[in-house]
């Protein structure tokens, strides 16, 4: 019998964590960049700048579930983003959709949500799990300073 110490086994969360700082820090591969990012005008709540994000997320991605009269999909999505001076921060939340008819193959899904930074000028890159290969997709964007 062998033991390993010094071992632990990533839990799902904490490897999608490590995975979307990855990308952030290094890039990830191109075949995996299939998530479209708009950012919509950030604009000021009280001490943070909100952004509007859409995502679109291949519809041979996501698990769809029967639910009423539609279908629902709910996906975990991670977050990274760092400033021009290096700090970074993560976040991970749910996303989640309800459409009344199964897209066509080769289409998106559209999930929207908004993102709170501390400051503009910052790189953001989401990733979320493909239900087929169990890799994560990735897509980026960035939030310009303007001068």
């Amino acid at each position: 019998m062998r033991s390993r110490h010094g071992f632990s086994d990533l839990s799902k969360a904490s490897e999608s964590a490590l995975k979307t700082e990855s990308v952030l820090l290094f890039g990830g591969a191109e075949e995996e960049r299939r998530l479209f990012v708009k950012l919509g005008a950030p604009h000021r709540r009280g001490r943070d700048l909100e952004v509007p994000v859409t995502l679109g997320v291949p519809f041979e991605s996501l698990a769809m579930t029967p639910m009423g009269k539609g279908y629902m999909a709910e996906v975990p999505l991670g977050l990274a983003a760092m400033d021009e001076k290096g700090g970074r921060s993560n976040l991970r939340t749910r996303l989640k959709v309800a459409v009344a008819t199964l897209p066509k193959a080769g289409n998106y899904v559209r999930f929207q949500t908004v993102v709170r930074l501390r400051d503009i000028g910052q790189k953001l890159v989401f990733t979320v799990p493909d239900a087929q290969t169990g890799r994560a997709i990735w897509g980026d964007a960035k939030v310009e300073r303007h001068p």
